[in-house]
Order: structure tokens, then sequence, then C-alpha cells
């Protein structure tokens, strides 16, 4: 067994990386939470100095899906890492879109 695979083994036990969600302890889900607040407060702090402070109908409905994406991520119905990437997509496009709209007018 690598260095790698020796690290990467027990943080999957801790997280229940690959768990069944109906498998996933407190303690799991807890961390779980932690870890996408977290990466959630930096999606939004780079997405959100422009535009989600005008909390206009797009930011709202981009708000909804982000954390509906990323409650999944938390009770195990997908993976997590996969799932904060995605997050981290939604919050780029969300970049884009807001510098094109801007562009335009």
């Amino acid at each position: 067994m690598n260095l790698w695979q020796e690290y990467w083994t027990p943080v999957r036990v801790f997280l229940g990386l690959g768990a069944e969600p109906q498998t996933l302890t407190f303690v799991q889900i807890s961390l779980r939470g932690i870890i996408v607040f977290m990466f959630t407060l930096l999606m939004v702090r780079i997405s959100a100095r422009r535009s989600l402070a005008r909390r206009t109908v797009f930011d709202s409905v981009f708000l909804v899906i982000l954390a509906s994406v990323l409650a999944r991520a938390i009770n195990g119905s997908a993976d997590l890492l996969p799932t904060v990437g995605g997050g981290f997509a939604m919050a780029g496009l969300d970049c884009l879109l807001f510098a094109w709209l801007r562009q335009s007018h």
C-alpha cells in the first residue's frame, strides 16, 4: 500500500465516502455538512461580491439550485467531492454570466 492510500483510506471511512446514505453516522453527516458549508462560503464569496448582493430573481434561483445540489453531498445521495466540484462549476458559470450581462449593457 502506498502512502496516498494509507492516508486516503481513513479519510474515506471518516467521511463515509462511498457509503450508502442510510449507513452514514451522525458524525459523518456532521463533518460533511461542515465541509460543504466551508466550500459554499468560498463559492458564494467568489461569486457574490457583485451580483448576489442585489438579490435578483436569477440569484435566488441560483442559490436554490446550488443549495439543492450541495444538500445531496451532505445526506450522501451523491458523492461528496464531485458534488462540491459541481457547485464550484455552477459558481463559475454564475460569474461568467454576470460578466457577460454586465458587458452587454
